[in-house]
């Protein structure tokens, strides 16, 4: 049973709140998965080719604890499921936070991890309904640091869909 197969079975008690947008330039189209404390390269990172332009994100609960986080574009239409390639993945958390964010504005190599976390963080707390950042969305990661699964859905080649389980 997959980990998506599992959280459907609780979809009694389920419900989502809404997080952010956030935009994928197209000069780029690509984003980063993983701790936002890590250098861009840093191998537990994921550099994804990803479709362009505005990108929303969702936790999904169960009871009170939230299982994954959801990210995807809001330009295209769903595919059908057979034109899909699924890959599931780890990333590696230390700073009790996970991201998808825009890889054109990542931290650069020289950038201090706290501060960046902070200004994420501030960023996308103070950030109006209806608008959209040009980073990306961090979360807290429930348990901590540790390994935590990635399921990334690509059309076409490109990512379509990120979902962070926790």
């Amino acid at each position: 049973m997959t980990r998506e197969e599992i959280i459907m079975s609780h979809r009694d008690n389920d419900y989502t709140k809404d997080l952010i947008d956030f935009y994928v330039d197209k000069e780029c189209g690509k984003i980063v998965v993983g701790d936002p404390c890590y250098n861009v390269n840093n191998r537990w990172n994921h550099i994804l080719n990803a479709m362009e332009g505005e990108w929303t994100s969702y936790l999904y609960y169960v009871g009170d604890s939230y299982e994954f986080l959801h990210a995807h574009t809001l330009d295209m239409d769903p595919p059908n499921k057979g034109d899909v390639q699924e890959e599931w993945t780890l990333i590696a958390v230390d700073s009790g936070s996970v991201g998808v964010l825009n890889y054109n504005n990542y931290k650069d190599e020289h950038s201090d991890d706290v501060e960046w976390i902070d200004f994420l963080r501030e960023l996308i707390d103070e950030q109006p309904e209806d608008t959209s950042n040009l980073y990306g969305i961090i979360q807290t990661a429930p348990h901590g640091d540790g390994l935590y699964d990635v399921l990334i859905e690509r059309y076409k080649g490109k990512v379509f869909s990120v979902r962070i389980f926790f």
